[in-house]
């Protein structure tokens, strides 16, 4: 579920690239990885993404309301902080990582996205909590013009130089690394079944 929500989120992301926006996947860092990087003139946006199945009441209805009020989300079965705080982690350090590169301060804007629900949001803390659907929540904030476009050029080189470091593991290890599974070798060629 996870995987499938970054998945959507990034491709939902995508579509801000039709705007100007600069869009990255799976950025890694010492915290792990930020799942997503829009950066555009209207700024930079770090997206933690998080898939939650939707609860069913006693009529088998599903609930899709979330509501994000004073640093919490507020899902129908579970209140919580925590993707909120990493969101905020993930924009903190990606703040300090450009400020030490480029000798200079540029805002970064914690971005929660939870695909398929309905979010209300009153917005007050900064973080924004978002449906990625077609980015649209994300859309008048990446119109603005809010950073230079030299600056959005030296920005967008920093994050790809951070993404273009990643090395998988399976690589490290193996560099053919798909001897590694057997299943691989023991699996018929789909074209056999036609």
């Amino acid at each position: 579920l996870g995987l499938d929500g970054e998945v959507y989120t990034g491709q939902e992301l995508n579509y801000l690239m039709q705007e100007g926006a600069w869009v990255f996947h799976d950025i890694p860092y010492r915290y792990g990885n930020i799942d997503h990087i829009v950066l555009s003139r209207g700024g930079i946006f770090a997206v933690e993404t998080k898939a939650v199945r939707k609860p069913a009441d006693k009529a088998g209805n599903r609930k899709s309301k979330l509501v994000y009020q004073g640093g919490k989300l507020k899902f129908p079965h579970v209140p919580t902080t925590q993707p909120v705080e990493q969101a905020k982690r993930h924009a903190s350090c990606l703040a300090e990582f450009l400020a030490r590169q480029m000798g200079k301060t540029i805002p970064v804007t914690p971005v929660v996205a939870i695909p398929g629900w309905f979010v209300e949001s009153d917005g007050a803390d900064g973080v924004l909590v978002i449906n990625p659907k077609r980015g649209t929540a994300l859309r008048r904030a990446v119109c603005r013009e809010l950073i230079s476009t030299a600056d959005v050029k030296m920005v967008a080189s920093r994050i790809e130089m951070l993404a273009r470091t990643v090395q998988s593991n399976s690589d490290r290890i193996d560099p053919d690394a798909s001897k590694k599974y057997s299943f691989w070798l023991r699996r018929k060629l789909e074209e056999e079944h036609f």
